[in-house]
């Protein structure tokens, strides 16, 4: 008896782990890689959920010095140097909120990051978070040609998760059987 609720413990800790392993989260971030001084500026960031959606999700992006948010979509709450977005019920879906940025009269650079969180995980804003100015950008690009291959793209990794997850299933099966078959010749004897 008591093999048993071992087992049944063993294989409930397998498949609450594969929940995790069948929903990841990405939250990936586009926008320009240059900027002129007083543009304005769409930061597009993509939300994407594979598996079963967590209730609710933040996602906040830090702002750099002097930059200025003018707008976004859905309205975001802004504080010191961050703006944050708090996604619950319906809204949490493959999705993409946007805002828009001033940029500073003056700069050369900048970078922004960010960050999402659920209950149950936490991540960085994946993709493009730099920015400059567009004059050096200019003279970056005359100085780097001849012009090099983009970088590669990530893959997609749905099928790994997917396979890992039928194998963590078919483990916690097994052992599940082999537990409960061990068990009940215990029993007999």
């Amino acid at each position: 008896m008591e093999n048993s609720v071992l087992a049944i413990f063993i294989a409930m800790v397998f498949i609450s782990g594969l929940a995790f392993a069948l929903s990841p989260i990405s939250v990936e971030r586009d926008m320009p890689s240059g900027a002129a001084p007083g543009e304005k500026t769409t930061v597009e960031l993509k939300l994407s959920f594979v598996g079963e959606k967590p209730n609710g999700i933040i996602v906040t992006e830090f702002i750099p010095p002097g930059w200025e948010v003018t707008g976004s979509l859905p309205a975001a709450t802004k504080f010191d140097g961050k703006i944050s977005w708090v996604l619950y019920g319906d809204k949490v879906k493959n999705s993409t909120i946007s805002y828009e940025l001033k940029a500073p009269q003056q700069f050369e650079s900048a970078i922004i990051n960010g960050s999402w969180e659920t209950l149950t995980a936490k991540g960085v804003i994946a993709g493009n978070n730099s920015v400059t100015f567009k004059e050096a950008q200019k003279q970056q690009q005359q100085a780097a040609a001849p012009k090099s291959a983009a970088a590669p793209t990530a893959p997609d990794n749905t099928l790994l998760y997917v396979g890992g997850a039928i194998i963590l299933i078919l483990l916690a099966i097994g052992i599940a059987f082999f537990i409960l078959k061990k068990s009940g010749k215990e029993t007999k004897k």
